[in-house]
């Protein structure tokens, strides 16, 4: 008779220093574990499962090399790991065990971890036709790298991709990842089609879904091979009250969030339309539950969206007294803020959506006739405006404003202590000089309006001033933008940058670096690294041994690497931080064709 094995792994204790402990990974594997040897939902039978707490390499390495070998063709075997991954410099998935080590950059050695190959190895070898792994680890989605199972039927669920971080929430609860993969088997909502058993590919729409809500820069993948998405891990029942309810309450929540989107605001995780609310109280009494039984379940499926709204609160309250302590932002209020956005798992479109909502709430327009003198201490001297309580801003305002901080002067007159700031010129005279046998870069940079908008950036670069050059890119970019104020660009704001102004950027970078330097430079390597933002860093030398730079750790010289500038910040319109953090920006730019 096929059986069904699993192995369940959870690591939450490191011994070095570099590797941070990881208090859900341990609870992780138990979560999964209860939901998949109950009868009426997993179906695994208890004698069948493994569960492994902070092992050692060479008990994992028997564990996982038993799961696979002496297994039926119909047998259907199951691998679950949850701790730390990392890769190396080749892109390899490697997984962290209690006594991984790192060397004194905090590079991890690979030789003291457990590499997805060798995984790949014992699936390969097992006669075992149905095989699953799920993983939820930082860059989980390397490890189908190189994975080739012939005509077995596979699937491998991780909790990010090949270039991204996953995420791990107070020490009290589960990981966000498996969280929703408990919840979607425990509580039957994994089953989206309503017949009665959840697929592979169903618990991963559903986990995927949560997820996003929850965390948006995650990005779980599924990756299966000939119709392993199609593996039945779990059972739910159709008749049970209680997942009837939810799922009833999971409809209303979307379809309010999709409202609140429409009116460009945040969900709160209430259900308020008094159709929908008449609609739960109606079934509520039906069962004869309690209103306690009822708000149970859906304070548990309204928790992410409550969460999240806290998280956008939280933001909100620290933008606000960005503003008061320095306006325009300071460059090191703008770095706070990103870390602060790491920090609560924002999105850069979350933090825009923010932030212009608060400016736009000011009561007095930013416009003055120049940019503000830095002062000695690099702050920005200007007085800082008064600061309300973010309001959405009424019917009116919306016409007038169409950016933030670029509101209608006549509707709103500025009050005295308040300085007045006027952006310049964001566009380059489309008309050539009539004896045009000059290139058009120097035509760009002799019209009148760019007087002072590329000279510097070309100064810099002759003089070979790299460093210094990079950071007026970016604010050469902030200002194309009209985004000086906010201090930093979307990918949106990329997408909108004109041609010309790219162009121009991008010819002199070409120009005075003999080819070695520039975005078109950088395009090329992209395209050749199959547009792989992990890759390019490698090849760019934004990274060093599989680790991301900071800024501030680039090659400022003719000797760095081809492709090296301008730095992978700079697109963000703010040198300063992680050149990870410029993934989304670059490959938006990378993308473009038009100059």
């Amino acid at each position: 008779m096929p059986k069904k094995v699993a192995l369940l792994v959870g690591i939450s204790s490191y011994h070095q220093q570099g590797l941070s402990a990881l208090p859900s990974a341990t609870k992780d594997a138990r979560a999964i574990k209860q939901v998949l040897q109950h009868p009426d939902k997993g179906g695994f039978a208890e004698t069948d499962i493994i569960l492994l707490a902070n092992p050692t390499e060479e008990k994992m390495k028997d564990a996982i090399y038993n799961l696979f070998a002496n297994r039926n063709p119909n047998d259907l075997v199951l691998f679950y790991f949850s701790g730390h991954g990392f890769k190396d410099e080749k892109g390899n998935l490697f997984i962290a065990i209690p006594t991984t080590k790192t060397d004194q950059n905090k590079t991890v050695l690979t030789h003291t971890a457990i590499g997805a190959s060798f995984v790949h190895e014992k699936m390969t070898a097992s006669l075992c036709k149905k095989q699953i792994v799920i993983l939820d680890c930082c860059f989980s989605g390397a490890f189908t790298k190189g994975l080739a199972l012939g005509n077995k039927s596979w699937a491998v669920l991780s909790s990010s991709d090949d270039i991204e971080y996953s995420y791990a929430p107070e020490a009290s609860e589960l990981s966000i990842y498996t969280r929703y993969l408990v919840e979607g088997i425990n509580t039957g909502v994994g089953d989206l089609n309503n017949d009665g058993k959840i697929s592979i590919d169903e618990l991963h729409k559903y986990t995927k879904n949560k997820v996003e809500e929850d965390s948006p820069k995650m990005n779980p993948l599924l990756k299966d091979g000939n119709g392993g998405c199609n593996i039945v891990l779990a059972k739910s029942r159709q008749d049970d009250p209680k997942l009837i309810y939810r799922k009833l309450v999971e409809r209303f929540a979307r379809e309010e969030e999709q409202k609140s989107i429409s009116l460009k605001c945040i969900f709160d995780g209430k259900i308020t339309d008094s159709f929908k609310r008449y609609s739960l109280e109606k079934f509520q009494k039906n069962l004869n539950w309690t209103t306690e039984e009822a708000k149970a379940i859906e304070d548990e499926v309204l928790k992410p969206y409550r969460e999240r709204k806290q998280k956008f609160n939280e933001y909100e309250n620290f933008f606000v007294k960005a503003l008061k302590e320095c306006y325009p932002l300071s460059k090191g209020n703008r770095k706070t803020l990103k870390d602060f956005q790491r920090l609560l798992n924002l999105r850069d479109e979350d933090v825009e959506q923010i932030e212009k909502r608060i400016l736009d709430s000011l009561p007095t327009p930013p416009i003055t006739n120049q940019l503000p003198k830095p002062t000695i201490g690099g702050n920005t001297q200007v007085n800082p405006p008064q600061i309300l309580q973010p309001t959405k801003p009424n019917k009116a305002q919306a016409v007038s404003n169409q950016s933030p901080g670029n509101k209608n002067i006549s509707a709103n007159k500025p009050p005295e202590n308040v300085s007045v700031i006027k952006h310049p010129i964001n566009s380059v005279s489309s008309q050539p000089p009539p004896s045009s046998k000059r290139n058009q870069t120097q035509d760009n940079l002799d019209s009148e309006q760019a007087i002072n908008k590329y000279t510097k950036l070309r100064d810099l670069l002759a003089a070979k001033k790299w460093k210094e050059a990079d950071e007026e890119t970016a604010k050469v970019m902030l200002r194309a933008s009209g985004k000086e104020l906010l201090g930093y660009l979307s990918k949106d704001d990329i997408k909108s940058l004109p041609t010309e102004v790219l162009h121009t950027i991008n010819q002199l970078w070409v120009q005075y670096s003999g080819g070695r330097f520039g975005f078109s430079v950088q395009r090329s390597i992209y395209l050749q690294a199959s547009k792989n933002y992990d890759r390019l860093g490698d090849r760019l030398g934004w990274k060093k041994q599989g680790k991301w730079l900071y800024w501030r750790e680039l090659n400022f010289s003719e000797q760095a690497p081809k492709g090296h500038l301008p730095s992978g910040t700079c697109p963000l319109g703010t040198v300063e931080g992680w050149i990870w953090d410029g993934c989304n920006v670059v490959s938006v730019l990378l993308s473009r064709s038009d100059f």
